[in-house]
């Protein structure tokens, strides 16, 4: 029941402050993209390491990349200490009903990145939130009814897909979508 309210009471506030928010869609490339942002969840240290694999790759393509993770614990682990782009959303980060807050979210959240990809296959409401309320141009995540209110894009897959797959699956239908015959 208290969980329950708790979804509800975000996703109401979450609804009055995306009606609130502005931002300049644009269908950009992966080429041309300046800054790229990440949303994904940290289940274990291995999603730690793909997440970082994911953001080395796209820095040595040039681009500025900040992510934000979700781990569902008081105390960050000794693998997530926050560095220079690399932020999460966790338990002290959080309200009551789990709403993030905090500079660095509210950072990411304003921040108007060209690319954002959210790489969340959990739906966890604290990052459709923060996927929401972002001002990134173009907006990438999975498909579902939560989503498609904030996607520009929505990839479909039929069955479940690990974090490295769902990255490159978006990041070959930014191609298709932009690049130009």
């Amino acid at each position: 029941m208290l969980a329950s309210l708790r979804i509800y009471l975000l996703k109401l506030d979450q609804k009055k402050a995306f009606a609130k928010t502005k931002r300049s869609k644009a269908l950009i490339g992966i080429d041309q993209a300046k800054s790229i942002g990440i949303l994904y969840m940290v289940g274990d240290e291995k999603d730690y390491i793909v997440a970082t694999n994911l953001f080395g790759g796209l820095q040595q393509m040039k681009k500025e990349v900040r992510t934000l993770g979700f781990i569902d614990l008081q105390d960050l682990p000794h693998y997530c200490y926050p560095r220079l782009s690399f932020d999460y959303i966790s338990k002290p980060t959080m309200n009551w009903y789990k709403k993030p807050h905090g500079d660095k979210i509210r950072d990411f959240m304003n921040k108007d990145f060209d690319i954002l990809l959210n790489l969340d296959t959990t739906q966890n409401p604290s990052l459709t939130y923060v996927y929401a309320l972002s001002k990134a141009k173009f907006k990438i995540g999975i498909e579902s009814p939560i989503n498609k209110e904030f996607s520009d894009l929505m990839i479909s897959t039929k069955s479940t897909v690990d974090l490295p797959n769902l990255f490159e699956y978006m990041i070959n239908y930014i191609k298709m979508f932009t690049e130009k015959k």
